[in-house]
């Protein structure tokens, strides 16, 4: 244990979950079928939250345009256009 490891654990482990949390990045995974529509709000909340996330969009093989709605936005990291059963 490191002396800021027990520093942190005298403090409740409360300033080295901050640290962690500091580090972390965080991946969220949208699956899309057809929400050209929807879509922009998701990615606007999105974009506004704290941390170091990375946004990707999953379609299903959408044909109104959601993965290019998608890639133009600029909250969203990455674009997987996968054929799904819908």
């Amino acid at each position: 244990m490191t002396r800021e490891d027990s520093g942190a654990e005298a403090l409740g482990g409360s300033a080295r979950r901050r640290r962690l949390t500091a580090e972390l990045r965080v991946s969220i995974v949208i699956p899309t079928l057809r929400e050209a529509a929807a879509l922009p709000a998701t990615l606007d909340h999105l974009a506004s939250l704290a941390g170091d996330l990375e946004v990707i969009v999953a379609d299903g093989g959408s044909d109104d345009g959601t993965p290019q709605v998608a890639a133009a936005h600029p909250r969203t990291d990455a674009v997987v256009e996968v054929r799904g059963g819908g």
